[in-house]
């Protein structure tokens, strides 16, 4: 163990501050105690050292919000699984800190609606501490969670095909930079505004036959969605920016109103798609610049995109649509489903390039 002035490193790359915090979980450590153990996901407790009450994946503010708490989400397996049940190793602590520090501000800002939502998020000038910093953090949060809550549940609902959990296919080396995000109530470090990620805020369709409110990520592309009543917002968790920085046409030419599920779905992955085209990837590190704890990155100088595969696109629309095209009103499903995979097809705008203002009846 070494001293850098008041944090300490510890043999195996983790950072404790000089009252005992950890503040940073080296990948070693996260893979073992986190992401394959059951020690807080927040302050690497053990449970046999502190007292635990778990924290929800989906917060139990959303689930009051949006009239969900006793109903059920489908996991990729096509299992029901009741939100109630639904969450991760945590101390009462470090849940207790996450509710008022992390989710009682987020709750007010989704509360407010789309218009004031937006107003505030662009009103808001006090940068790495301002309320889109704020947004990212809890968007890494529920990123974190919900592929932390994968380690238990079966990637088959018929055991004879196999037991193996949905999590066995991830990297979790992969997740360790949005862990480090996820825990910034907690570290205060000091961070590099250019680690957050892109973040585009959508208007949204509420429909009476869907929940008011719907997540959907991509794991490997690392981008997700959360919808809450009349407020989408869409974020890519490890791109710096770069696809905010490209100005997708999707969505600053496409969109001109409030957005169905299915239109959703596609440009969660379109955005997707677009962040595993990018040439060089930032690197993300954390580390200790004069005496205090850092997240930091790395950029290129410029944000270059590999060329489109439009059958790759077209697998990635079609994957993230499909459990809406029963809703939708169609005489070849089969001719649809081929439409889509092709890369050419779009929920959002029609022939002439025209908004299509509503593809999921009501």
């Amino acid at each position: 163990m070494t001293a850098r002035n008041s944090i300490l490193v510890l043999p195996d790359g983790s950072l404790v501050s000089a009252s005992g915090k950890l503040l940073y979980f080296s990948i070693d450590r996260f893979r073992k105690d986190i992401a394959e153990g059951d020690s807080c996901f927040v302050c690497g407790a053990n449970p046999k050292d502190k007292k635990f009450n778990d924290e929800h994946v989906i917060p139990n503010w959303v689930l009051r919000e949006c009239n969900i708490s006793r109903a059920a989400m489908t996991l990729p397996n096509e299992e029901a699984y009741p939100y109630a049940r639904y969450k991760v190793p945590c101390c009462v602590e470090c849940n207790t800190e996450l509710g008022s520090r992390v989710e009682r501000p987020i709750s007010e800002l989704f509360k407010s609606g789309y218009a004031n939502f937006v107003k505030s998020i662009r009103e808001d000038s006090r940068g790495a501490y301002g309320l889109l910093f704020r947004l990212f953090h809890w968007l890494n949060l529920l990123f974190l969670k919900t592929h932390l809550k994968d380690r238990s549940l079966p990637l088959f609902l018929d055991r004879r095909i196999g037991i193996e959990k949905l999590s066995e296919i991830y990297d979790w080396a992969s997740l360790h930079h949005i862990h480090c995000i996820s825990r910034l109530h907690f570290t205060n470090p000091n961070i590099d505004y250019r680690a957050i990620g892109s973040i585009f805020i959508l208007p949204a369709l509420n429909f009476e036959t869907f929940d008011r409110f719907d997540y959907g990520d991509l794991h490997d592309a690392k981008t997700m969605f959360v919808r809450i009543n009349d407020i989408a917002v869409i974020a890519v968790m490890n791109d710096s920016c770069g696809c905010w920085s490209s100005r997708p046409e999707f969505i600053n030419k496409w969109v001109k109103g409030p957005l169905s599920p299915i239109q959703l779905r596609e440009i969660l992955a379109r955005l997707g798609y677009l962040n595993t085209l990018i040439k060089e990837r930032p690197k993300f590190f954390s580390d200790i610049h004069q005496g205090e704890y850092r997240i930091s990155v790395e950029t290129p100088p410029d944000v270059e995109i590999d060329a489109c595969d439009a059958s790759v696109l077209g697998e990635m629309i079609f994957s993230a649509c499909k459990q809406f095209l029963k809703f939708m009103v169609c005489h070849d499903p089969a001719e649809l489903e081929r439409n889509i995979k092709s890369g050419r097809w779009t929920f959002i705008v029609d022939a002439d390039g025209k908004f299509i203002e509503q593809q999921v009846a009501p």
